[in-house]
């Protein structure tokens, strides 16, 4: 697919939610009819589509292409943990030893007939832990919950290695499960923002606030002093100011502990209402390694904190 075309097709389907559905389930039926190809020929391919540029992996230099090399010949069994959304709260006990970073569980389940819906509590999340994209909120006087729908959503997912979809290794091993856990609770009852902190050999370089999910998501990155950084990348900056928060120091010493050993991970976590840091997730690829930051400079600044075993 031509990278202009893609892109003409990627506005469209940001504006409704019907388009966006559509889309998922083209791209996975393309991906099936891609699934002979290799992982590095699959990922030159995706990247030239998405971003109009050559992945350079004989001599990686930006973010991307580095964080693409490693998830090619880096298959640290370690990473199969931090993607699996169940197991990665045993990692993250492990290593932060105090079990108020973890948002509470309610339950966790290997098929979706097991999940008991009549006797789950008025709010919950459910998601499954092998995959992106298959979490369901519900909230209390949220609006209709069909529950047959998300069942469906749930078993779909189940049954899908999302390795495939985009040849992110991390993904591949992951025993396909389900959690139930509680809603974050914030003071306006909206979707809390995500602190989400780019840590490279286990050093927390910079990070960027997503807010406004669920409406007009916004992206807004920062440097560890909380000077904004004139960086986008994939959604657009917001026009308002967004406060340093009190937590910024705790939730950097937990993403340094999460990432110690590990050439780069994405460490992330919510502020709820009670002003308690609670932990998100481990992203190994951010945007599966596909999408660039604007201006191109970050692209290289970024990729230059990530240190290559072997190269130069």
């Amino acid at each position: 697919m031509n990278h202009n075309i893609k892109m003409a097709a990627r506005s469209v389907v940001h504006k409704s939610a019907l388009c966006a559905e559509a889309y998922r389930i083209l791209s996975r039926r393309r991906i099936h009819r891609l699934s002979k190809m290799s992982d590095e020929q699959f990922l030159k391919k995706m990247y030239k589509e998405n971003t109009g540029h050559e992945l350079n992996l004989a001599h990686p230099v930006t973010f991307n292409e580095k964080i693409l090399w490693l998830n090619l010949h880096d298959h640290n069994p370690l990473y199969t943990k931090f993607a699996d959304k169940y197991a990665v709260r045993g990692y993250v006990m492990d290593k932060l030893q105090d079990e108020r970073y973890l948002v509470p569980l309610i339950g966790v389940y290997n098929s979706i007939e097991e999940v008991p819906f009549d006797k789950l509590p008025e709010e919950y999340v459910i998601k499954c832990t092998h995959d992106c994209g298959s979490v369901v909120v519900k909230r209390k006087g949220g609006g209709e919950f069909d529950v047959q729908k998300v069942k469906k959503k749930i078993k779909d997912a189940l049954a899908v290695n999302y390795y495939y979809v985009g040849r992110i290794w991390c993904y591949k091993h992951i025993k396909p499960r389900i959690i139930v856990e509680e809603v974050i609770a914030t003071h306006n009852n909206e979707v809390p923002k995500d602190y989400k902190i780019f840590c490279f050999h286990g050093k927390p370089k910079f990070l960027f606030v997503a807010s406004d999910r669920g409406k007009d998501t916004k992206f807004d990155f920062f440097d560890l002093n909380w000077n904004r950084l004139p960086v986008k990348q994939h959604y657009p900056n917001s026009t308002y100011k967004i406060p340093r928060p009190v937590q910024l120091d705790e939730m950097l010493e937990c993403a340094e502990k999460l990432s110690a050993g590990v050439p780069h991970v994405r460490v992330d976590f919510y502020i709820d209402k009670f002003e308690h840091v609670k932990f998100g997730e481990l992203t190994m690829c951010q945007f599966a390694g596909t999408e660039e930051f604007e201006p191109y400079k970050y692209n290289i600044e970024f990729g230059n904190y990530i240190k290559l075993p072997g190269k130069k």
